[in-house]
């Protein structure tokens, strides 16, 4: 069974240069857009602004989202600025924006503008025809750092005119990049890529159009290589513009060749790797495993409807046992319905490079090392998981390869390694795949540095921006195991006054950047009213606030949930299961339970479209049911939710043995709702994706090296992302503390600095020295970086000290091994997880 999945990073590049002597004309172009925060995988997000256009191509899709729509539909400059700041966007994520043609649209620069003021990279999605007034370029560069994507659909100037419907569209494109590339000789931060197109009308012209290109101008720019998608005016012009992959291969591997021998970098995408020779592999993603999220923003939807995820693009299960099936794209399902499954060759062993026509790292030349001196190996039935723990690279063998793995663990020369297993014809194979997998070092040197993720403790950055307060202690539910309840309180309500401290304090201290405030409680809605006066009043602080409020849900009404979609206020919402059974524990004060009105709840929410999580406490009661549960959240459009654990505060302190369930019992169910998940997950196409997000999580975890969920990093994102607050105006590392008053960190109404405050305060010390490296029995574990519980939380309720490993440990030894067997099997895919 081969590794589902071998993490390599951009550096790899430079690695096989210093080992094997690659030519320089073949390095990949590196792009000069903002650095992605620490820590966080820079995300795509897609945006049409207009469908008005200055072409009429045969083969236009940008209408295939908005159909019935008017295509003189635009988005407005305050909205798209809107929309970006409800997407948190980060430094590095990128913004790609695309039309019709979005250089026709009136305010097309303030676009550019509002995505450089929030360090957004800007992707231009452009037919070049404006290009070609140098002023408009020149006013273009003046806006920052962008890549341009200009597209060339034949070197006859007749040809491409008729495609794109435009008399002397060539010529203006052709002058357009001519322009942009004499600006970028002169400085300007643009990016060049030329798009040649892959369908039945222009493949058989790439070579030629490349050709053309490079002899014009100096290697300032790169090429891609993209397939027309199958939308319904292609299919209308079908004899004219629709081939198979294998048809158009040859002319696919020739213009490669063309570009790669005049020393221009090309990318091949949207094309499935099986289609082409191997020795183009490293043109693909290679082996690694790195998430890609998109999101699509159109003006033709309504309000409700406005982001429509992207459509999945692996659609055959024959992809099941490729070594690719994670980061290739796979076969889209339009090209699947009309040309069907007989391209799909799964590739089951690591593909050659062009500079070795054999195997990576069996042709290395002259002295070279090899070892494995930090792995361990975890056993699973006939299998072997072997585990790099510093960087959470894995890859799983057959018991009887182990003999490699015991000849390489205390390091061995490649030679001796030739010379000990020259009867095996595997061997080659093997030797790529642990390279590749980030298991195995090559003199020393790993396709992943080693301090990937410790760096992030070594300085971690204090910049609490989620706040949770605590509204009120007052609750008309007394659940049986309430954490947040406590007898010893002088105060029951926060005053406004103090809230607005609060958030004026905070704005002080970080600026301009985007703050959370979550309503907390007690019951948070008792105080509804005063929600309503206070919320417009934190806005006159700052725009660029958040809200958020965490109910039982038994107070929501009409009215409430009006209030709440006018504002953009979600909501989280406490539900543990569908029956009076399961939600037994969540009850009255004189016993009643309080399911119908819980439910009375989402259903007003539902009915103005509110965002709506629901987080359920899962134990012995209702623990066995937590399939159903799902089921039956999904059946009634609820798609996010969260099975918290038991925790034993406030009510619960004393109630583990009667609340806790047994490891073993829980890593079956979770087993059974991961499955039920991938199964629901696996045939959306124009569907919301179903997450838990804790099993969610793990599954990235173990396939990436992403952790953007604080609670699930370490150090945990107490008191560096979020701080609790008690109504009093005392400050906590995390909500969870609150009432633990050794660990507060002062009162709001004595700080004056509140950003210097955290800066020296030896609480916020202490709880950023709670990581791994610091937890006895988690600094050695082999899953120390993919386990997701580090929360400092579930340490000290459970074993009375911060620097306790999770309660959870038996449970993440378990379940881990299981995930990644269900991973390789092809029983479950990651791209069903996000």
């Amino acid at each position: 069974m081969p590794s589902a999945f071998s993490f390599c990073s951009h550096g790899l590049n430079r690695l096989v240069s210093g080992l094997q002597g690659r030519p320089e004309n073949t390095e990949r172009h590196q792009y000069t857009a903002p650095a992605p925060v620490r820590g966080k995988m820079a995300k795509t997000y897609y945006f049409n602004i207009t469908y008005a256009c200055n072409n009429n191509c045969v083969f236009c899709a940008a209408n295939y989202y908005g159909k019935g729509s008017k295509p003189s539909s635009e988005l407005k400059v305050p909205e798209f600025k809107s929309i970006l700041k409800d997407l948190n966007i980060r430094p590095g994520d990128n913004i790609i924006i695309n039309g019709g043609e979005p250089t026709v649209h009136k305010d097309f620069f303030s676009f550019i503008e509002v995505i450089q003021e929030m360090s957004g990279y800007p992707i231009l999605f452009t037919n070049g025809v404006r290009l070609h007034d140098i002023n408009f370029v020149r006013r273009l560069s003046e806006l920052g750092p962008m890549r341009i994507l200009v597209p060339f659909f034949s070197a006859a100037p007749e040809k491409h005119d008729r495609l794109t419907g435009r008399k002397g569209n060539f010529k203006k494109t052709i002058d357009g990049f001519a322009n942009a590339i004499t600006l970028k000789e002169k400085g300007a931060p643009f990016d060049l890529e030329a798009k040649l197109l892959l369908c039945g009308a222009t493949y058989e012209d790439n070579p030629a159009i490349a050709e053309t290109l490079m002899k014009q101008w100096p290697n300032l720019f790169y090429f891609s290589l993209n397939p027309l998608l199958m939308y319904k005016k292609v299919m209308e012009n079908r004899d004219l513009l629709v081939a198979s992959f294998s048809t158009m291969k040859p002319h696919i591997e020739k213009t490669i060749d063309v570009i790669r021998d005049n020393g221009f970098a090309v990318s091949v995408n949207l094309v499935p790797l099986c289609v082409m020779d191997r020795k183009y592999a490293e043109l693909f993603p290679p082996l690694i495993f790195k998430p890609k999220e998109e999101y699509y923003f159109d003006p033709n939807f309504t309000e409700k409807n406005l982001q429509c995820p992207q459509v999945k693009r692996l659609s055959s299960r024959k992809c099941t046992p490729c070594l690719y099936k994670y980061t290739c794209h796979g076969f889209y399902p339009e090209y699947i319905d009309t040309f069907g499954v007989e391209e799909v060759r799964p590739i089951t062993t690591n593909p050659a490079t062009k500079e070795n026509p054999g195997h990576f790292v069996w042709d290395l030349k002259g002295d070279v090392e090899l070892d494995m001196k930090t792995v361990k190996r975890v056993r699973k039935n006939e299998y072997s998981i072997l585990v790099r723990p510093e960087t959470a690279s894995w890859v799983v063998i057959k018991n009887k390869k182990l003999l490699l793995y015991e000849n390489l663990k205390n390091g061995q020369t490649l030679s001796r390694i030739k010379q000990d297993f020259k009867e095996d014809t595997t061997v080659a194979d093997n030797l790529d795949e642990l390279f590749f997998s980030g298991v195995m070092n090559i003199n020393g040197k790993s396709t992943i540095p080693e301090d990937v993720f410790e760096r992030g403790c070594a300085q971690p950055d204090v910049s609490p921006r989620y706040l949770v307060i605590k509204y009120t202690r007052r609750c008309n539910l007394k659940c049986a195991y309430c954490y947040a309840h406590s007898e010893k309180v002088s105060q029951k309500d926060m005053p406004n006054e103090t809230l607005l401290k609060i958030i004026r304090s905070a704005v002080d201290a970080f600026g301009d950047k985007e703050i959370t405030v979550l309503f907390h409680g007690g019951e948070p809605l008792l105080r509804f009213h005063d929600i309503q006066k206070v919320v417009p009043q934190a806005r006159d602080i700052s725009e660029n606030i958040t809200f958020r409020v965490q109910s039982n849900g038994t107070l929501i009404n009409r009215e409430m949930a009006a209030f709440f979609k006018q504002e953009d206020i979600s909501i989280g919402l406490s539900i543990d299961g569908f029956d009076y059974k399961t939600n037994k524990l969540r009850v009255y004060a004189n016993g009643d339970n309080a399911l119908i009105d819980i439910l009375k709840g989402i259903e007003a929410l539902y009915s103005e479209n509110v965002r709506t999580g629901l987080i359920s406490v899962i134990s012995r009661q209702n623990y066995k049911k937590q399939c159903e549960m799902a089921d039956f959240f999904i059946r009634h459009g609820l798609f996010s939710f969260v099975f918290n654990d038991f925790f034993p505060g406030g009510r619960g302190a004393t109630k583990s043995n009667d609340m806790a369930v047994p490891v073993d019992e829980m890593v079956s169910v979770k087993k059974d709702l991961i499955s039920l998940l991938n199964n629901y997950n696996e045939d959306r196409i124009d569907r919301e994706t179903a997450r838990e997000r804790n099993v969610c999580n793990l599954v990235k975890h173990i396939t990436t090296r992403e952790r953007d969920y604080m609670c699930a990093q370490s150090p945990c994102g107490a008191a560096r992302e979020t701080l609790g607050f008690d109504c009093d105006g005392r400050m906590f590392p995390c909500d969870d503390f609150i009432s633990q008053n050794g660990f507060s960190i002062g009162n709001i109404h004595e700080i004056t600095d509140l950003k210097q405050h955290l800066d020296t305060h030896p609480v916020v010390r202490t709880f950023l020295s709670h990581n791994v490296k610091n937890i006895e029995g988690c600094s050695d574990c082999e899953w120390r970086w993919i386990c997701d519980s580090h929360c400092a939380a579930d340490a000290y309720y459970h074993a009375g000290h911060l620097n306790a490993r999770s309660s959870k440990c038996r449970y993440y030894k378990k379940i881990i091994p299981d995930i990644i067997h269900s991973l390789c099997k092809g029983d479950i895919n990651y791209v069903n997880f996000i």
